[in-house]
């Protein structure tokens, strides 16, 4: 391997592309593709947007010349940019593949969208003369080369890809000869001034994305996607785009996004308003492909945040508010002896009756057995009055001597601080009337009542469940290592009763139950094995599978009986591991498009375009526009023009 002995540094803002030019240029080499070969044992002819192979290139240059390799690749490609929008797996891989090339560089690049980037190398008029000036010769700037940026971010001029005065393209194609000096091949000089034809504010949002954009590549060691996630969250959870439950209102947040831009703006910076308002691009927002929608989140994070320094520095912690507090609650009987005391330790969280966001719960005062009901309201909280469900058997005890006394209801219903309809309520229900009652009716009442109140549910219930609990604790006091099966057959009333009423309590006092079933063997080992095995499958069959990835296409891979214990639920890393190597669609058209093209050469194609594609092979036909748009870059790259 052959040691250069020199390698351009490189200008301010220049781009790879113009710094490997210049390299060639300076060297004996007939083609450009000899020069590409010499830095990186490739053959082609083409200067990629991002490179690759890069290892080479260090390998062949002197100790320290090249300097610091990150603060090449920050400084001349927008890779930094277009990482910080993927996932941590596809960053190692986009970087293996920067550093070390691939045998399937359309993967590669399907990483990158493809409506990000200019299709040909544009120009600034004035920076072509500043650097001439300074410099002796013109370059690339990396800067002129987002799509949206149409014009300078210095000078505030259009950028130019052909020649003004005869139309002529500037560059050849892909681009393997770029400008040296401020004029056209027919000797037409670049430098004058040019129209500016820009509305003042299509240039100030351009430019306000452009700068946020440049300060995110800027900052690429402090932010990923992750980050940018959890900010935007946060934002979203202050905003109310955030169901209390946990689901992100994207339907809601997207209606907002448009709602503040005219469609005519979004245009303007390649962004379709029918293609994000669509359903399947709302699903996925916060979801995947990040690095295929860099637009939609510098506009989401423009318009949430305004500055970049708000999305860096903002905080609002993501938590709901507790319903009715964390308790103990108070009784609310008037003539319940600890009435006002915070004596209620539990409430009972009732099925939903009131729509999603109101959460109802029942309060039982555990000394009078007043029981009431509260809902709470996850925007306005607590805004109503309690609803009374029962009144509690000392109340109702109440009622029913005063009843005796001969009051009427409403009496009653004074002296005891109760609604008249519940002491009515309760007088029809125990004694059949609520009228006042009669002096010949009072001794038949009298018996009703006391009948009640002898076989008052409460108090039995009350009074069976300490007995019950007392032969219990006592039989395991005196009864030292006794087993479930001992306490039931001493105490087989005790024991059966408070099963069946009393269980929670039951539970904490016996002794653990003695297991009589097989130790279960421990999947952990077996499930992380197989999720290996699984990824080595789907890794072989990506290589060598001509259809798509499906999941039954895997499962046919493994054994029966690892098939089997997938089925039931028992290995939950395999099965997160299979379910991500389901292969869509969309993904599997990429894949395949190199056998595709293979094919249409067969078929005496000379220039392969998506529509010719799409022509010769149907499944093409469901492309979404994010895989056209990848598929026309492969294709510009492979050198076919639409």
């Amino acid at each position: 391997m052959n040691t250069l002995t020199y390698f351009p540094e490189p200008y301010p803002d220049e781009d790879f592309r113009s710094l490997v030019y210049r390299y060639h240029i300076r060297t004996p080499n007939n083609s450009l593709a000899d020069s590409i070969y010499e830095l990186f044992e490739k053959k082609t002819k083409k200067l990629p947007l991002f490179p690759n192979k890069l290892k080479t290139l260090l390998s062949k240059l002197p100790d320290n010349k090249m300097g610091n390799l990150e603060k090449l690749i920050s400084d001349t490609t927008w890779i930094r940019l277009i990482q910080i929008f993927m996932s941590k797996d596809q960053r190692i891989e986009f970087t293996n593949f920067i550093m070390n090339g691939s045998e399937n560089p359309f993967q590669a690049y399907s990483k990158v969208p493809g409506d990000f980037f200019a299709e040909s190398v544009r120009y600034c008029p004035f920076c072509l003369k500043d650097d001439y000036e300074g410099y002796g010769e013109c370059y690339v700037h990396k800067k002129h080369q987002i799509k949206f940026m149409d014009f300078c971010h210095k000078h505030f001029s259009k950028l130019i890809d052909k020649c003004p005065n005869c139309d002529e393209k500037l560059t050849a194609e892909y681009p393997s000869k770029l400008l040296r000096v401020p004029f056209c091949k027919n000797g037409h000089d670049l430098t004058k001034k040019l129209p500016k034809d820009m509305t003042p504010k299509e240039t100030e949002f351009k430019y306000t994305l452009f700068n946020l954009l440049c300060q995110m590549s800027d900052n690429w060691k402090t932010i990923d996607r992750d980050f940018m996630k959890l900010k935007i969250l946060m934002v979203l959870w202050k905003e109310n785009y955030i169901h209390y439950k946990g689901r992100v209102l994207k339907k809601e947040l997207v209606d907002s996004l448009l709602a503040n831009y005219d469609s005519s703006l979004l245009k303007e910076v390649s962004i379709d308003v029918r293609h994000i308002s669509h359903n399947s691009f709302i699903s996925r927002i916060l979801v995947h492909k990040y690095n295929k929608n860099i637009l939609f989140y510098l506009l989401l994070i423009h318009d949430l945040f305004n500055t970049y320094e708000k999305f860096i520095s903002f905080e609002f912690p993501i938590a709901n508010l507790i319903p009715f507090g964390e308790g103990p609650w108070e009784c609310i009987n008037k003539n319940c002896d600890e009435y006002t005391k915070k004596v209620i330790c539990k409430n009972k969280r009732l099925p939903k009756i009131s729509g999603g966001s109101v959460i109802t719960a029942e309060f039982s005062c555990p000394y009078c057995g007043y029981i009431y009901v509260k809902r709470w309201n996850v925007n306005n909280g607590l805004n109503e009055k309690p609803m009374i469900k029962t009144l509690g058997h000392k109340m109702i005890k109440q009622i029913l001597e005063k009843y005796l006394e001969g009051k009427s209801a409403l009496q009653i219903s004074t002296e005891v601080n109760c609604s008249e309809f519940g002491v009515r309520q309760n007088l029809n229900r125990i004694i059949g009337s609520s009228n006042v009652l009669k002096k010949e009716d009072r001794e038949s009442v009298r018996q009703i009542i006391a009948a009640y109140l002898e076989t008052s549910v409460s108090d039995e219930f009350q009074i069976k469940k300490e007995k019950y609990r007392l032969n219990i604790l006592e039989y395991i006091k005196d009864n030292k290592n006794v087993s479930r099966v001992e306490i039931y057959k001493e105490n087989q009333e005790s024991y059966g009763w408070l099963k069946r009423y009393d269980k929670e309590w039951l539970e904490t006092i016996l002794p653990q139950p003695l297991s009589l079933k097989r130790p279960s063997k421990d999947l952990t080992t077996y499930d992380y094995a197989l999720s290996i095995k699984i990824n080595k499958i789907s890794k072989k069959l990506y290589n060598e599978y001509p259809y798509q990835i499906k999941k039954h296409t895997i499962l046919k891979k493994l054994s029966s009986t690892e098939r089997s214990r997938v089925s039931k639920n028992q290995l939950p890393l395999s099965e997160s591991t299979l379910e991500s190597q389901i292969e869509p669609l969309q993904n599997y058209l990429i894949r395949r498009l190199p056998m595709a093209i293979k094919n249409l050469y067969k078929a005496n194609y000379k220039n392969i375009t998506l529509e010719s594609i799409k022509k010769f092979n149907k499944l093409y036909r469901f492309c979404d526009l994010e895989t056209e748009q990848t598929i026309k870059t492969i294709l510009n790259n492979r050198s076919f023009t639409e």
